[in-house]
């Protein structure tokens, strides 16, 4: 009876023990979750800062004039101050130190020698959120590893005018090149300079029949010049590789025809349905007397919208270095580059390939000569837009500026 009597003296205050422990566990678990929601929410905010980071240094990158190193110099600046200025809202304990940013030509070995900058990447390292609750199971602190991707990406121009002209679909039109499908493109040197000396050249629209061989002003036509790729006599048949013809768009406004061709000119980039054609699709050209868009042309000197640097004659070299002002871009227009020897193309409204679209700088406003249409300017080698994406880069290069997925960073 003695030994009985001693068992519940034994089991005496074990209750209170797994009591205690149990509460250690629900209490780290609810740490856990308390500093897991405070972890999140600081990778949150440090992904954001960084994302920050890559396209604020990207865009510098393609701004800045210069060689690799000037590019290089003024797009780390650029993303650190960024950085910073994000990373000031709710995060702490770091410093434009900790901040990695290194370049690429081609989205591979990030950091290794860099001819012609075009991506960029930003991290952080050894950054940590200071735990809480936590500690009980002697976790101090959690790590966060976040970077971000940014760079160029090609696109098709944002704001295409209702222009087309005939190239040589034998000619290459490859990134660099200085010349796409017969015409010249112009490019500037490391300092902003332009590379060869600057000149303007004239796209010229030629009556049915008439003969255009002494066309004025004098001047150097924008393509070769090569003859009627189709015979007969028509307008699209004399849309040689110096020629233009206009296109059958829609507008967003609901118009076509002549109608659609004046409001774009007049309305600036977005008035066409779609944007500018990709490589390969099919156009449309649209016959008929084009004196009567001329006006309408020269709109983009000084109608609605009126650019902000209207002085003209101008190189694109001024314009686009802020001699006399910086421009708001209605003087460069998405040129349609057609393959006008294809057997598709006829006499007459006709459908044309699309070899490319073309950075079109206009230096002088439309003539109207005696019948005869001439428009002065500049193919140019990079404008910036927002149109649909290619695949296929090329002497143009046009772009915007995206984010990319870095696979070494998993948030990004």
């Amino acid at each position: 009876m003695k030994a009985r009597s001693r068992l519940p003296h034994r089991q005496k205050g074990i209750a209170l023990v797994l009591f205690a422990a149990s509460l250690a566990v629900l209490i780290g678990v609810a740490g856990l979750a308390l500093d897991l929601s405070h972890v999140m929410l600081n990778d949150s905010r440090l992904q954001n800062a960084m994302d920050a980071c890559a396209l604020s240094g990207a865009r510098v990158m393609m701004d800045t004039k210069g060689n690799a190193s000037a590019k290089i110099s003024a797009a780390t600046s650029a993303a650190k101050n960024t950085f910073m200025e994000n990373a000031n809202h709710g995060l702490s304990k770091i410093n434009q130190s900790d901040i990695s940013v290194v370049f690429s030509d081609t989205l591979e070995n990030f950091g290794a020698s860099v001819t012609t900058p075009r991506y960029i990447s930003c991290s952080v390292g050894n950054y940590s959120v200071t735990t809480s609750l936590v500690r009980i199971f002697g976790i101090d602190d959690l790590g966060l590893d976040v970077t971000a991707v940014a760079g160029v990406i090609p696109i098709t121009n944002c704001n295409p005018a209702p222009l087309l002209v005939c190239g040589i679909p034998d000619e290459k039109c490859e990134f660099g090149s200085d010349t796409c499908y017969g015409f010249k493109v112009y490019k500037e040197d490391e300092n902003g300079n332009p590379t060869t000396p600057e000149e303007k050249c004239y796209l010229k629209s030629c009556p049915p029949g008439a003969n255009c061989s002494d066309m004025g002003p004098v001047g150097e036509s924008c393509g070769a010049q090569a003859g009627a790729p189709t015979g007969g006599g028509s307008q699209v048949a004399d849309v040689s590789a110096g020629n233009f013809q206009l296109l059958d768009y829609t507008c967003a406004s609901g118009k076509k025809g002549v109608p659609c061709i004046k409001e774009a000119f007049e309305e600036g980039g977005g008035a066409i349905v779609g944007g500018c054609p990709e490589d390969g699709s099919i156009v449309t050209s649209e016959p008929g007397n084009v004196a009567s868009v001329i006006k309408s042309f020269n709109s983009i000197f000084d109608g609605p919208n009126i650019d902000t640097n209207p002085t003209e004659p101008l190189f694109f070299s001024d314009y686009n270095n802020g001699r006399p002002t910086k421009g708001n871009g209605r003087r460069e227009l998405g040129v349609v580059i057609g393959d006008c020897s294809d057997p598709m193309v006829k006499p007459g409204k006709t459908p044309v390939p699309v070899l490319t679209v073309g950075c079109f700088f206009a230096t002088d406003r439309g003539v109207m000569t005696g019948g005869k249409q001439l428009i002065w300017g500049q193919f140019i080698g990079q404008c910036s837009g927002s149109g649909n994406i290619t695949k296929t880069p090329n002497a143009f290069d046009t772009f915007k500026i995206v984010l990319y997925k870095d696979h070494g960073g998993p948030d990004s």
